[in-house]
């Protein structure tokens, strides 16, 4: 009873450090990389890189893609790539 109890512990502390574990891994994401990645997969990356939006625009735009059945685009990831084409491709 007391190893399970000890497992049971090991186990819950593990998960509720989860997030952290998720948000430190996308930190390390190419930006660039991750926006080639996820975009091309419905459309062409030239696409994107012609349209110069502001962020708004460019929250509503991937935000949209994000979805489309199939984009697999998680949320941290849309803002990543938000925050990539609004510094990459934004209005000026």
């Amino acid at each position: 009873m007391k190893l399970f109890l000890i497992v049971a512990t090991v186990i819950v502390s593990l998960f509720s450090q989860l997030p952290i574990l998720q948000s430190s891994a996308a930190e390390t994401v190419d930006p660039k990389v991750l926006f080639e990645k996820k975009c091309k997969t419905c459309h062409s990356t030239s696409r994107a890189k012609s349209l110069n939006q502001t962020r708004e625009e460019w929250t509503k735009t991937v935000m949209k893609c994000k979805e489309r059945k199939n984009s697999n685009i998680t949320d941290e990831e849309a803002k990543i790539i938000i925050d990539y084409l609004t510094k990459t491709y934004g209005k000026k």
